[in-house]
Formats: C-alpha cells, structure tokens, sequence
C-alpha cells in the first residue's frame, strides 16, 4: 500500500511520465487560441495594415517575455510546483489572495462565455439547413449538450491529459487559416480593384479609422495572447522540467499564434475590407463576411468544437487559484500521499462547483461582454505584464541581495528540505539516495536556489519594470475604452471568449 502511495506522489510530481515539449506546445497554443481569432481582421481593419500587424508582434514579444519571466521566478523558487500564489507568497505575501482572485473571477468568465459561445453558434448553423424547431433552435439546449463532453473534460487532474483535445482546438484553427488563405485567393475583391492588393497600393486599407480605433483594440491584442494563467501547470508537468525547455515551449506555441493571427487578420481584412471595419467585422464567419457553403458551416462547427476544447484550460487555472485561495498551498517538499490525495479531491470538488456556475451563467444570462471587458481588460493586462514585470523585479532583487550577502535563512531551509526528500523512495518504491533520478533534478533546482547562478542581468530588470508600466498604462485604458463603449449611444456588447 505504501509503495502504491509513493508510486502515486512520484508520478503526481514530475516522475518520468511527464509532459512532452509537444504535448506542452499543444496545451499553451490552445490556451493563447480562442474564438476571438475571428475578431481579428475587424482589429486590423481599424487599426489598418501597418499598426495592426505591428501591434500583433509587439503583443507576441510582449506574451513570451511575460511567460518567460514568470518561469524564470518559478525556478528562482526551487519548488517544483509553482503558482501566482506561490509567487506571492514569495514577493508580496498580502497580494497573494487577490491575485488569485482575479485569476479565478477571469478564468470562470471566460469560461462561460466559451459556453455562451456553444449555445450562439449551433442554432445558427441549423438555421442554415433551414431548421424551424423552436427547442432545437435554443441555445440553452446546446449549452446542455455542450455540458455532457465539458466535465469529464474539465474534471482532468493534470494539463497534459488534455493534449489530444488541444490538438483538435488546434486542427479546427489550421482550417480557419486554409479558409482564409482560400477565400483570400478564391473570392474577388469587394471594389471593382483587379486583386486584393490594388487597394493596398493605393494606400486605402494602410491606414487606420482613428487614433481612438487604435486604442480600443489595444485591450483587444493583450486579450489574444493571454495564457500565463497555465504556464506554472505546463512547467511543472514537463519530464524534467527546465527553464530552456519551457522557453523552447513558448516560443513554438506563441510563435505559431502570431502567424496564425496574421494570416486570419490581414488576409481576413483584405478580402473583406468593407465589411471588416463595419460592427459585423468581428466575426469573420458571419454572414456578411463568408458566403454560406458547405466550407464555411465546416468552419462555423470548429469554432464551436474550438470553445468546447478551450473550456477545460479555463477550468483547471480557476479551481487551483480557488484552491489556493480557499485552503493554502503545501509545497511539494512538505506535502505527503495523502495530502496530495486529498488536495485531488477537493479541486475536483471545485472544478464541479465552478462548472455548476459557468453552466448556471450561460444559461440565465444573454451576454456577458461588458463584465468580461472589465474583467479582462484588468485582469488580462495585469496576468500578462504587471505580475511578470514586478514578480521578476523583486524576486531579482532579492537574489543579488543574496549574491551580495552569502545564503540565507530560505536557501539554507531549501537545501535541507532537499535532502530530506532525497531520501524518500522513488516511483518505484526503492531507496536511490541522494542521486536518484528524480532526486538528482530537484537538487539541480535547489542549486539555483542557493545563489551559485550568476545574479540577474540588470537589462532584464530594467525590462521587468518597463512590463509593470505597461501594464498599468494597458490597464487605464482598456478600462477607459469600456466605459467610452458602454456610454456610447447605440452599443452593445456581446459575448466573446479567449
């Protein structure tokens, strides 16, 4: 029984049955990818095809250095599982429930607005093969379909169980991408221009609507590329998980949704460049955009299929916060079987009860776009900038201090902790000593921890507190843009998810 246990600890912790880097890429794309992939030429329509495009790669360099900052702190930590709430209890102990918080208030509204998603887009494919029943033409029928394949789904203990569903996201995005470059090709241009780049030579689809475009789909970028809230998982569950593994991660997965992103948004706008900057723009499968046919309804079922895969990853985030929030965190060195058991249960508790809730939302209420604008407009911001920015800051800080000052009390306490797991059995339940294989990793995340690395680079200091000011400036104005939205005569918002 007890080497059943040990067995269970081990592989519950980063045994040898981890993650692949394939499997991680799959999850972190999936998490950046979302229906809001359809906005994207009506955002480079506003903004026009010299600023979009580069407010897309800056949005791309902005995500990967956040990611890679928050990884960096998660290794500073020498845990091997890791969390905002870890992190801050780290840096700033009182923040670390409110960051959870937010972490769990956005992940559960996005969620719901996947739900809302299901229950928008069935109806409106049926509706195509000339379906008139009332009950099939419900969205809270399909929002209860839709709910049958999301909990099992959303009940899975670790992200890479979910890798083969990410792949299908993935796969339902690819064909968006094949059916805009063939629209782009296929379909003639909307003017009486000879191609699609004759307008783009005169100069009429360079520039953008306003400078007040401009800004309102600045939230709109930061919103694209929001994943941080599962990188802690994707780290700690990778086979021997590593700061240049995780990287490798990041860079894959963020680099294919910045191409992913230009294709569907410039070729998206330019073969509808009327259409795009108009309010029915933000949805390229719409019926304005794309002619109905038999491709484009395949189309329409994948960006349903596409939020139905995307609600787990918005789950598993929000019930760790929650559990975090509601009961602490045991790191892995002080947690035993049976509190790793008993944690299991209790977030599968949570992840019910937040599914109960998404459901619950989706079901009464008809859109949750002006709360989820407020929302992620802060929480967004403040996940993908301001955290990376002042967690790398201060954590920096802190070990130069230690470089400066020789080891301190928490290193001291690491390196002991260290060799008391050293000497526990392995997932095979034999005595390894102090260079087993999984002992030996820890001992290489504890050598960081000691200060023996050379101390942080000034530059990335310096770029950790311009991520902070970003943020706080990206903050202000994603907030003011919703209130200019909300006030504005005749807007609405509508429910849309990432």
């Amino acid at each position: 029984m007890d080497q059943k246990q040990d067995t269970t600890y081990e592989e519950r912790e980063g045994g040898n049955s981890g993650a692949s880097i394939l499997a991680s890429w799959f999850n972190l794309s999936n998490t950046i990818l979302g229906a809001g992939v359809l906005a994207l030429a009506h955002v480079v329509g506003e903004c026009g095809l010299i600023i979009g495009p580069i407010l897309m790669l800056l949005g791309s360099m902005g995500a990967m250095f956040g990611l890679w900052l928050l990884v960096r702190t998660a290794v500073w930590t020498g845990k091997q599982k890791t969390s905002y709430f870890v992190l801050a209890q780290e840096t700033f102990p009182k923040s670390r429930y409110i960051i959870d918080l937010g972490v769990a208030i956005k992940c559960t509204g996005v969620a719901t607005a996947y739900l809302m998603i299901i229950g928008a887009r069935v109806p409106s494919i049926l509706e195509q093969f000339k379906v008139t029943n009332s009950l099939l033409l419900d969205r809270r029928l399909w929002v209860c379909v839709g709910m049958v394949p999301a909990v099992p789904l959303g009940l899975q203990r670790e992200l890479r169980s979910l890798r083969f569903v990410s792949l299908g996201a993935l796969l339902t995005v690819a064909y968006l991408v094949v059916l805009v470059l063939f629209a782009f090709f296929h379909y003639p241009p909307e003017d009486d221009s000879k191609n699609h780049w004759d307008d783009v030579l005169k100069q009429q689809e360079l520039k953008p609507v306003s400078s007040l475009k401009v800004l309102q789909n600045l939230p709109v970028i930061v919103f694209a590329y929001t994943c941080h809230q599962n990188i802690f998982s994707i780290h700690s569950e990778q086979h021997r998980p590593t700061l240049k593994k995780t990287s490798v991660v990041i860079g894959l997965s963020v680099g294919c949704c910045l191409l992913t992103y230009m294709i569907v948004g410039i070729l998206g706008f330019m073969t509808f460049p009327e259409h795009a900057r108009t309010k029915e723009g933000d949805d390229l499968l719409s019926d304005s955009m794309m002619p109905i046919s038999t491709a484009t309804t395949i189309g329409r079922v994948g960006i349903a299929l596409l939020a139905l895969f995307s609600y787990p990853l918005q789950i598993h985030p929000a019930k760790v916060s929650l559990d975090n929030l509601l009961f602490g965190s045991t790191t892995v060195y002080k947690a035993t079987p049976q509190d790793i058991e008993i944690t299991e249960k209790r977030r599968r508790i949570i992840a019910v009860i937040l599914m109960a809730v998404t459901f619950a939302l989706s079901i009464v209420v008809d859109s949750l776009g002006i709360v989820l604008a407020f929302v992620g407009g802060t929480a967004s911001t403040t996940l993908c900038y301001i955290l990376p920015g002042i967690f790398y800051v201060k954590m920096a800080r802190d070990r130069q201090k230690q470089a400066r000052g020789g080891f301190t009390s928490h290193a001291s306490t690491t390196e002991i902790e260290m060799l008391d797991v050293a000497h526990q059995p392995n997932d095979q339940g034999r005595e390894q000593g102090l260079l087993g294989d999984d002992d030996e990793m820890r001992a290489d995340q504890a050598h960081d921890v000691t200060g023996k690395d050379d101390p942080p680079k000034q530059a990335l200091v310096v770029l950790g507190w311009v991520m902070l000011a970003i943020g706080v400036v990206m903050v202000v104005v994603a907030n003011t843009v919703t209130v200019m939205k909300l006030v504005a005569p005749g807007n609405s918002a509508s429910a849309g998810g990432h």
